[in-house]
């Protein structure tokens, strides 16, 4: 089941509260440091739980203003993004020049690069999902563009997205289990990735349309993994732009397009492996579903990216998500 973990100011010295408090965040969310509008009767109250990739952390506190900074940033290792929903009170946010209000049901992403300030002037809780720069990026294109958003938890597929996670949230722990997790992580990343597909391409100037074609140029390619002949070649005809236009959109990304093709092949096909549920399906069909002419290519690709043959990654795989660690049979 889902291992909660609570955390709280209660029984602490007033003079000791603030710092646990801005100890813990830190430790749990990213490196950051809370201002209370009224310190000595400030309280707070965390409860967070990991699952798969993502971490996921519910917030209760009194009024306070939150700050990011770039000393802050200058000392973070790993990029993250962070999802805050809101479920009491009112929170008012800044980044990059954007301020948006949220309500209760309503969401936004704070970029962890860039320096953030969140501010309630009562007590307010806030549930916030922990997800790391890698992970986005399988999901949402271009997530720095999403940052600071408002998205309504009243209308449209950002509300059911809101009710969705709120719902898993409150029950996950009742129910979740190990074999389950990834999937889950899964279907809300979807969620989220869907509620950010809906938002409005606005301010048509050259940076937002290149940006925009290449979230269209990403969502084809994560259609047509499976094609065998998707190359930058092909992708490129497709959306009528030449070869040396598509590798100048993903100049700024961390991989060239071919990479990114073979890199989202072989995550699909290691989340494949690892679920428990596809345990009887070979290997060589799975590495066919995502795009691979051959099995022994597919072996090379996979050893060279996760260090071990696509066999051992799934028994490893599953034996971690049953009790035990025994692996249930599969066909390797």
């Amino acid at each position: 089941m889902l291992q909660l973990q609570t955390l709280s100011t209660d029984g602490l010295p007033p003079g000791e509260r603030l710092e646990f408090w801005n100890e813990v965040a830190c430790q749990t969310l990213a490196l950051q440091c809370a201002e209370p509008l009224r310190p000595q009767s400030f309280s707070g109250r965390m409860r967070r739980a990991d699952c798969g990739t993502l971490r996921m952390i519910e917030f209760s506190s009194d009024a306070a203003t939150v700050v990011r900074s770039h000393a802050h940033i200058a000392c973070s290792s790993e990029p993250l993004f962070l999802l805050r929903m809101q479920l009491a009170g009112e929170t008012q946010s800044w980044q990059d020049g954007r301020e948006i209000r949220l309500q209760p049901g309503d969401f936004t992403l704070c970029d962890c690069t860039r320096p953030y300030r969140v501010s309630f002037q009562e007590h307010a809780s806030v549930l916030t999902l922990r997800i790391p720069r890698t992970t986005m990026l399988r999901y949402v294109a271009a997530p720095e563009a999403m940052a600071l958003i408002h998205m309504s938890g009243r209308r449209g597929p950002s509300a059911l997205t809101s009710r969705c996670l709120q719902e898993f949230w409150r029950s996950s722990s009742q129910w979740l289990t190990p074999a389950l997790a990834p999937r889950m992580t899964h279907i809300m990343l979807e969620l989220i990735a869907s509620a950010y597909a809906a938002v409005p391409r606005v301010g048509a100037t050259p940076d937002s349309l290149a940006t925009a074609l290449r979230v269209r140029i990403v969502e084809y390619i994560e259609s047509h993994l499976h094609d065998t002949g998707l190359t930058p070649t092909s992708i490129a005809q497709a959306f009528r732009i030449t070869p040396r236009y598509l590798h100048l959109l993903f100049a700024g990304e961390r991989d060239t397009v071919a990479r990114y093709v073979m890199r989202r092949r072989l995550e699909k096909s290691s989340q494949a492996l690892a679920d428990p549920a596809q345990r009887r399906r070979s290997i060589s069909v799975i590495a066919s579903q995502y795009g691979f002419k051959s099995l022994p290519h597919f072996c090379r690709a996979f050893r060279e990216r996760y260090g071990v043959s696509p066999g051992e990654f799934r028994r490893a795989s599953l034996a971690r998500s049953v009790p035990g660690g025994m692996a249930p049979d599969s066909t390797a």
